[in-house]
């Protein structure tokens, strides 16, 4: 679960086996995201971005106003990180795996 930055639009990301949604929590929309993607955890960039990654495959998504959408697709390693967290340079984020790599990664420029 990760829940948006401070000082932005209240969004609360939840993820689960499969997939995940995002609720935009005083508006009442859900949304969902990730069909097919397993084991995902996620986080918010700095920018309002959502990151997923989850078993072989990440996804880099933009949730405004009430939808969520697929802004980039990539391939990750086998597991699922750990964890993932947002980074400020550059603007991006880390990905934290069991065996001890740490992905460093940059945002698309949309």
């Amino acid at each position: 679960m990760a829940i948006s930055a401070p000082n932005t639009r209240r969004r609360l990301a939840i993820t689960y086996d499969i997939g995940g949604d995002v609720r935009w929590t005083e508006e009442g929309h859900v949304a969902r995201f990730g069909e097919g993607l397993a084991d995902p955890v996620c986080c918010w960039a700095h920018d309002g971005t959502l990151i997923v990654i989850g078993c072989g495959r990440g996804h880099v998504l933009r949730a405004d106003g009430g939808d969520v959408t697929v802004l980039s697709t990539y391939e990750s390693t086998p597991q699922a990180p750990a964890a993932v967290v947002p980074i400020a340079e550059p603007p991006g984020f880390a990905a934290f795996h069991h065996d001890g790599l740490v992905q460093v990664m940059k945002l698309p420029t949309v």
